[in-house]
């Protein structure tokens, strides 16, 4: 590589064509650096504002446990139920695993719901909803019994919602920081139905007087965005709007998130087709990723509408008795849609993806671990020629990796011990250190190798 100091650099003969070159540099450093922020949440479970009840967190544990026990007590009965073809040694351990997840963190991100999910109501009623929910969740911060990042859903900022989107953001925040004053660490809004910056800039200023108010630094909270409508992804010239967006925030953004549903409909799709299988969805997912960026907000997958949802009580009689099959295959259908959709979004690179129902967390957990460990040993095996190469390329088998599939292995690593598909213990066989894996960059873990460590 030519550096500044090079005498190449000033060859008379190529000095005009080397000052037309634009560095390059930057956009190759970008493939090289890890995954941003491997403590993201891999979903965001959305709950209304009148159903979210007082202990919202073992609430969705509990019941997300209680129907895996119900209609799939043994391994291979979840492993059938999902689709896949296992041994009974490798559906024992993807069930175990998806219990150990559910116990020890079934939900990572939590939104209340004061739009489409609460829909319109009166005005009292919402208030007194805003205040309820922000004390709920207080209380929980306060008591260790919240998951890592939570926030609620406002309504849509177009003119008529706009006064009552903003009044449920300040009674709701007021309520949460009463209760929990350092709530602001873990706060998101999600702004829904997003067609312009003034919308997104409106959202930015409450955030900012929100801060003021509470004598917060500056720029602590932070927002999402809804990409609903074809006026997210497209101006009125056809260019692409959405990195203005996200720019209009001026930092803020954390996520971008696909609405499934507004988005089809957008489209003109009849309801029965509206599912984020439908290529519109497909579509929008690649104009999202293009446009944003690999290193850009991160980005979120939409829901799946079939709910695991059995329509019998599970005492309604034994487990022959025709309700209780009828139940056990609605569910296992509704569980397999969505653990197809979490691996097709996955295998899109798009991590997070919205649960409405606590039943379909044992999906969401199982495809999560599943993609993680299918490749696992050949992916370690490859990564562990990577590390002991010094530039970073090795071969494997008939397998050709450089420095920047390294990198990828590096994070789908990262990704395997963050979903609870592979122990820690593991990283001793690749003489991988945590703080080499904290930090995430295989270029520097490569450089450090290659440098000798001072005496």
């Amino acid at each position: 590589m030519m550096t500044e100091a090079s005498p190449l650099s000033g060859d008379p003969d190529w000095a005009d064509l080397l000052a037309r070159l634009v560095d390059s540099a930057p956009a190759r450093e970008a493939a090289l650096r890890p995954s941003p922020d491997p403590a993201a949440p891999f979903h965001t479970a959305v709950v209304a504002a009148h159903q979210l009840g007082r202990d919202p967190l073992p609430a969705w544990r509990d019941a997300a446990l209680h129907v895996l026990d119900a209609y799939a007590p043994e391994a291979n009965d979840f492993a059938q139920a999902l689709g896949l073809e296992l041994s009974s040694g490798a559906a024992h351990e993807l069930r175990a695993r998806v219990v150990q997840r559910l116990r020890d963190e079934a939900l990572q991100d939590l939104r209340v719901d004061f739009e489409d999910g609460y829909g319109e109501r009166a005005d009292s009623e919402e208030d007194r909803d805003a205040r309820a929910a922000g004390r709920t969740l207080g209380e929980a911060l306060r008591h260790g019994r919240a998951p890592g990042s939570l926030g609620l859903r406002i309504k849509t900022l177009e003119s008529r919602w706009a006064p009552r989107a903003l009044r449920t953001l300040g009674l709701f925040w007021d309520a949460l920081f009463a209760a929990a004053p350092g709530a602001h660490a873990r706060f998101v809004v999600t702004l829904p139905k997003v067609t312009s910056a003034e919308q997104v800039r409106v959202a930015c200023a409450a955030l900012a007087r929100l801060e003021e108010r509470h004598d917060l630094p500056a720029g602590q909270l932070r927002l999402e965005l809804m990409m609903e409508s074809l006026h997210t992804l497209f101006d009125a010239d056809g260019r692409l709007a959405l990195p203005g967006l996200v720019a209009s925030a001026e930092g803020r953004c954390s996520g971008v998130h696909l609405g499934t549903f507004d988005y089809t409909a957008s489209h003109r799709v009849p309801a029965r087709d509206q599912q984020l299988s439908h290529p519109a969805c497909e579509w929008a997912r690649q104009l999202m990723r293009v446009s944003l960026g690999t290193h850009g907000p991160r980005l979120c997958d939409g829901s799946t509408h079939v709910l695991p949802l059995p329509l019998h009580p599970l005492d309604a009689g034994p487990v022959a008795d025709a309700r209780f099959l009828e139940d056990r295959a609605r569910v296992h259908a509704a569980w397999r849609l969505h653990h197809a959709h979490v691996q097709h979004a996955l295998s899109l690179g798009i991590e997070q993806g919205w649960d409405l129902h606590p039943h379909q967390l044992p999906a969401r957990w199982a495809a999560l671990i599943g993609a993680c460990s299918a490749q696992l040993p050949k992916d370690m095996e490859r990564l562990s020629r990577v590390l002991a190469s010094p530039d970073g390329c090795a071969t494997t088998g008939n397998v050709n990796d450089d420095v920047v599939t390294g990198q990828a292995l590096l994070d789908d690593l990262r990704r395997a011990l963050a979903v609870g598909a592979l122990h820690a213990s593991a990283l001793r066989g690749l003489g991988l250190h945590e703080h080499e894996l904290r930090a995430g960059s295989l270029a520097e873990i490569l450089r450090a190798r290659r440098e000798p460590s001072p005496e």
